[in-house]
């Protein structure tokens, strides 16, 4: 730490030293008058030349006193706190950085902590984030002196990642262990190109599906959201570009759905907002099945595509979710291992993307005329 003596402080000691010095050539050392305390219009003068201010504290102290020394302003360091993830425990004590050792009362001044996390006054943070973003503040730890000569001050920087949220659904008739959850659940807190995964099971169940899905998409508030689920029939890995509002089936609980709308207020269709070409182009190096459909089918994972993208258009521009719905096939067919990995791909390819993350009523699909387009369901059940 570099210690400095205010300026008026040294002009002060130096005139005085000077005149000392002085009188003590002309007189010699045996004829020195005796010690004793300059007068205060020598003090004033000593002042006026060094241009510090008369007052108290820029009085000449007696010889045998050093003059103070001081810090002149705050002890700034730039600190970097751990990576934060949304809902998920912070804890940073900012103690571990200041290298006085000094016993300090922290506040924040300016900037914003991370929402969800707290500063207590003996400098730890603690809290779940809410908000992904580069969280920016400016906290002083004011040491024992009450001075800022005594302060610490933090220039503190907190990211959050932003949130991709994958889904599979659970067991159902014939499908005892779903592979489109077994792909996404190895993927749970992973970081992948910037992005904090989180992946969630939603159950086939028409009353319960939707909100178990945005329970965590509310609570998670997430950039890219996409549902899956499995499809039958070796069509390899679909990727859905359009949810329709119709539905029809029997949930694992045994409640139907009456085929009909879904929401009769809603519009008939909505578009995915993947840039589904790209993906399709990623896909390409896996070496596996993959082809862009129509038709995510009448039962629950069209039920759930529909209100997924629902809740994104209600949200409008202001959001800006990358949203959609991939079939995977059976595990004889794609193995979840290799369907994890093929996960990991697509989100990367969509980190790529992020500025340009929209298909505008599928403009994004630019290379579609050229890749096989399924129009017909995926199959569910074994026939």
């Amino acid at each position: 730490m570099l210690l400095r003596t205010p300026i008026g402080v040294l002009a002060v000691a130096g005139v005085l030293n000077a005149a000392a010095c002085s009188s003590s050539a002309e007189t010699g050392a045996d004829s020195a008058p005796p010690r004793s305390a300059p007068r205060q219009s020598d003090a004033d003068t000593s002042a006026r030349e060094s241009g510090a201010e008369s007052g108290p504290e820029s009085q000449p102290r007696p010889s045998d006193q050093p003059p103070r020394q001081e810090l002149d302003a705050s002890l700034v360091i730039d600190v970097e706190g751990p990576l934060g993830r949304v809902d998920r425990d912070y804890a940073f004590d900012m103690r571990e950085r200041d290298t006085t050792a000094r016993p300090r009362t922290y506040y924040v001044v300016s900037g914003r902590l991370p929402p969800g996390v707290t500063l207590a006054d003996d400098g730890s943070l603690r809290g779940k984030p809410t908000t992904p973003g580069r969280h920016t503040a400016v906290v002083h730890g004011e040491g024992e002196c009450g001075a800022a000569t005594c302060r610490l001050e933090v220039h503190l920087d907190i990211s959050v990642p932003e949130v991709a949220l994958l889904s599979g659904f659970g067991p159902f008739d014939g499908v005892p262990v779903n592979p489109s959850w077994r792909a996404v659940e190895p993927l749970d807190d992973v970081i992948i190109a910037g992005y904090d995964v989180r992946v969630i099971q939603v159950p086939v169940v028409w009353d319960e599906a939707l909100p178990t899905y945005f329970e965590a998409y509310d609570r998670l508030r997430p950039a890219i959201a996409i549902a899956s689920g499995v499809a039958r029939g070796g069509a390899g890995i679909r990727i859905e570009t359009t949810a329709r509002n119709y539905a029809a089936g029997t949930d694992v609980t045994g409640a139907g759905w009456a085929a009909g709308p879904i929401d009769p207020s809603a519009p008939s269709t909505y578009d995915a907002t993947l840039p589904v070409d790209r993906l399709i182009d990623v896909l390409g190096r896996t070496n596996h099945a993959r082809t862009l459909s129509d038709n995510a089918g009448d039962y629950l994972c069209n039920f759930l595509f529909f209100g997924l993208m629902r809740r994104v258009a209600a949200e409008g521009s202001g959001r800006r979710v990358v949203a959609g719905f991939v079939h995977v096939p059976e595990a004889d067919a794609i193995s979840p291992a290799e369907m994890t990995e093929a996960w990991r791909l697509m989100i990367s390819r969509l980190a790529e993307d992020r500025s340009q993350p929209f298909a505008e009523n599928g403009a994004a699909r630019g290379e579609r005329a050229m890749l096989p387009v399924v129009h017909d369901a995926p199959v569910y059940w074994a026939r």
